[in-house]
């Protein structure tokens, strides 16, 4: 047993390194080895009696800090350029580096589609270069975009014309480069906060999967998950229900979690929505959900953020050209308020912009236009309107949310900041972000230095 703790070791001299390519030194280092081998398996079979191995199986033990850990060491981490086919210049590899160097929080899903449709062809690979350039430009001024740039431009319009030479072949009007190209376009126009292209590009999208005969003949399976992402994006940034299904990788990411964090509040919150909206089932299911999504600290929000984005997204309780009920208007301000509260999670991603402001619109206006009898379900509207007060990006609006912010606060009995906080955890609510109050509360307490001048 002594020898494998302490191994001998033989040396071979040699006049010069070159010595290292000579046959008969090969053939001396290779039989040298091999007698050493020899001995030990000799060694160790005339002892095995002696010196037996005892072998013990055990299982694995997993926690939650070794499942971080590994994440932290990299196990999550993607080399974007594997993926590509052709050669990158200096200008390009900078564009990329960007790009997904600025995005790394979203999950390995998305990350790894980017990386395969951006590199999928030349006229993808454009569209990805168009929209790094943007990203760029967001990187340098630390703020998003309205418009193109002169570089994102010049590369948009190159994209653009080879679009429009794969769309001149019959045979390319419907494969899956020119479809997943058009994520790209989708994203430019996004990005620069162009909707009326947006939605143009959206159109001729579901035209082309409608003659390929839908959305579920995509050949790989990034196709559906990049271009469902573009197809949130968008509707978020509009208030408008998804055009695209969930794909399949997403849609079993929200199987409904059942764990251990369920809490008293969660439970007593779910007893007043049945007593007090039985037929609000929808959102009584998608808020359970969401619920058990925040708390369960092994599912991290990148990879539940998009399928959850979707489904409240697609919950649409106010039906055109009829009377909206009680039922209806509280769901419809809860679900603007859940789109409000993932904001600042959604956001926290990546340089990805998360643009609220017609959520934050239609909720005023909704509350503007209606009046609504909350009863035990004032919480409800205590926390969309925190929300929407977080959000506000203009003075004006920030002050009009706070305005009937602190009315409910004062129907419940609410001192300051603090008990609303308090109140708005019961409901939905994720740790360290209370940086994100500090403006909450300044508009809070200029409201009530008002409140004691005019008395």
């Amino acid at each position: 047993m002594a020898a494998f703790i302490n191994p001998s070791f033989t040396f071979i001299n040699l006049s010069h390194p070159d010595d290292l390519k000579d046959r008969d030194t090969i053939s001396h280092v290779r039989q040298t080895a091999m007698t050493r081998v020899g001995m030990l398996r000799k060694m160790r079979n005339s002892k095995k009696t002696k010196f037996g191995h005892v072998f013990e199986l055990q299982p694995p033990e997993y926690s939650s800090s070794d499942r971080e850990a590994l994440s932290r060491v990299g196990l999550e981490t993607l080399d974007p350029f594997a993926c590509c086919p052709f050669p990158l210049d200096a200008a390009a590899s900078r564009l990329c580096s960007n790009f997904f160097g600025t995005n790394d929080g979203y999950s390995l899903v998305l990350r790894s589609a980017w990386s395969f449709i951006g590199f999928h062809n030349e006229l993808s690979f454009r569209t990805l270069l168009s929209n790094s350039a943007l990203y760029s430009q967001m990187l340098q001024s630390g703020r998003f975009l309205t418009g193109d740039t002169a570089e994102s431009l010049q590369l948009h319009n190159r994209a653009l014309q080879m679009m429009h030479q794969r769309l001149d072949n019959p045979e390319e009007r419907t494969s899956d480069g020119v479809i997943g190209s058009m994520s790209g376009f989708l994203m430019y126009d996004f990005l620069t906060d162009n909707f009326t292209g947006w939605n143009r590009h959206m159109a001729g999208l579901l035209m082309m999967l409608s003659l390929r005969g839908g959305f579920e003949t995509l050949n790989e399976e990034q196709f559906p998950v990049i271009l469902s992402w573009t197809d949130i994006c968008g509707c978020y940034a509009q208030d408008l229900a998804p055009h695209l299904p969930l794909p399949g990788v997403w849609l079993q990411s929200v199987v409904f979690p059942f764990n251990i964090y369920s809490s008293a509040k969660k439970t007593s919150l779910c007893q007043i929505l049945n007593e007090e909206l039985p037929q609000a089932r929808n959102w009584k299911a998608l808020y359970e959900l969401l619920f058990s999504l925040v708390s369960d600290p092994e599912k991290p929000p990148n990879t539940w953020m998009e399928p959850m984005l979707h489904r409240l997204l697609s919950l649409r309780p106010m039906h055109p050209n009829t009377t909206p009920s009680r039922a209806s208007l509280i769901e419809e301000v809860c679900r603007l308020g859940a789109l409000l509260f993932l904001a600042p999670i959604w956001r926290s991603f990546g340089i990805h912009p998360v643009r609220s402001k017609r959520i934050r619109q239609n909720l005023l206006a909704l509350l503007n236009g209606h009046l609504v009898e909350w009863g035990k379900l004032r919480v409800l509207l205590l926390w969309a309107l925190a929300h929407a007060t977080r959000e506000a990006d203009e003075e004006g609006e920030r002050a009009e949310f706070a305005v009937r912010l602190a009315m409910v606060m004062r129907k419940m009995g609410l001192a300051g900041l603090e008990d609303l906080i308090n109140e708005a955890r019961g409901v939905l609510w994720t740790e360290g972000c209370g940086e994100s109050w500090k403006e909450v509360q300044a508009v809070l307490e200029g409201i009530t230095r008002i409140r004691i001048l005019e008395k």
